[in-house]
C-alpha cells in the first residue's frame, strides 16, 4: 500500500515541500518518483532517486554521478519546474514536458506504466 509523504528541502537556502510517494517492496520502503512529483523531484535534487527509476539502457549510458552532476549543473538558476505538457507516445509510454519559471529550460521526460523513466 502506497503513503504520501511529505519532504522539507532546502535548496539555496529557499524551502520547498515535496511530495514523495513511497512504495514497500518486500520489507523495504522506496521512494518512487511519480509524473505528477518528477518537477520537484528534480529541483530538490532527489537525483539518485531519479536514477533508479531510469531504465536499463539509460544506466548504460550515463553513470549515477554523471547524472547528478548534470542534473545540478541544469537546476543552475532554476527555482521551480512547471509541468506544461504531457502526451502519449504509445499505450505504454508517456511523456511529459516540464519547464522552469523563467521558461528557458525544458525537461523532457518519459515515463512507461510502471513508472520506468
Amino acid at each position: 500500500m502506497a503513503d504520501i509523504h511529505y519532504l522539507l528541502a532546502n535548496v539555496n537556502n529557499q524551502f520547498y515541500i515535496s511530495d514523495w510517494k513511497v512504495i514497500k517492496i518486500g520489507n523495504e520502503q522506496k521512494i518512487k518518483v511519480t509524473p505528477e512529483n518528477f518537477g520537484s523531484s528534480f529541483i530538490n535534487e532527489a537525483f539518485d532517486i531519479i536514477y533508479y527509476q531510469t531504465s536499463e539502457e539509460f544506466k548504460q549510458l550515463v553513470t549515477v554521478d554523471q547524472f547528478i552532476e548534470y542534473g545540478r549543473s541544469f537546476n543552475e538558476d532554476v527555482e521551480a519546474y512547471n509541468l506544461e505538457m504531457s502526451t502519449n507516445l504509445n499505450k505504454h509510454l508517456k511523456q511529459y514536458l516540464w519547464m522552469d519559471n523563467e521558461r528557458k529550460k525544458v525537461i523532457s521526460v518519459s515515463f512507461d506504466v510502471n513508472n520506468i523513466i
